[in-house]
């Protein structure tokens, strides 16, 4: 309830104010909840990458994931998510930009997600049976710097200018595309170092 009042406080004070401009945790939760400003950080649990690129050096044959009488291991899905950050980096996109991630839950939608974090971008999930005006405003809105997509899922292509369409990489859900994909996107230095804005 306090929270709720001291922002209704903020609305009578500078009405012409838009929403964007109020501060959601004014009062005494500005002390407990978290700055939507700043990166998350807890040293208790480091990111989600990490914690994959540690296994695969402790165990790299472990079975990381399986799906349709296939298995991926640790090892593999850290190399492969690599090369996706990779080619991410090597087209271009620098760290705090957004890609947007549409598919099935897959290898390739996991190893997706792993290398846009290790590239040091942010993503977002989108859905194919989002209905066409829904996945345009997602669009406009965040506007994406690219569009990973596993092959054979409908594209968004016909819904947006064709100026307005961000980098596209599509994946394939099996080991021979990603052997392949990982041999042409090598990381050249290393990945960008995830840093807390201050």
């Amino acid at each position: 309830a306090r929270q709720y009042t001291a922002l209704l406080e903020q609305f009578a004070t500078v009405p012409q104010k838009t929403c964007a401009d109020f501060i959601l945790t004014a009062g005494p939760a500005d002390a407990v909840l978290p700055k939507p400003d700043r990166i998350l950080v807890n040293e208790k649990f480091p990111p989600l990458y990490t914690v994959v690129s540690e296994q695969a050096r402790l165990k790299p044959e472990a079975v990381a994931v399986c799906e349709e009488g296939q298995s991926w291991t640790y090892e593999e899905l850290d190399l492969y998510s690599t090369a996706v950050a990779a080619n991410l980096l090597n087209k271009g996109l620098t760290v705090g930009q957004k890609v947007a991630v549409q598919g099935i839950r897959s290898f390739s939608i996991i190893c997706a997600i792993l290398g846009v974090l290790k590239a040091g971008l942010l993503f977002y999930l989108t859905d194919q049976a989002y209905p066409p005006r829904r996945l345009q405003e997602i669009f406009y809105q965040l506007g994406p710097k690219a569009f990973i997509t596993t092959r054979g899922e409908p594209l968004a292509n016909g819904l947006f200018p064709e100026q307005d369409l961000p980098y596209l990489l599509e994946l394939e859900n099996n080991k021979a595309f990603f052997n392949s994909f990982q041999q042409v996107n090598p990381l050249v230095g290393a990945l960008p170092k995830q840093t807390v804005p201050q």
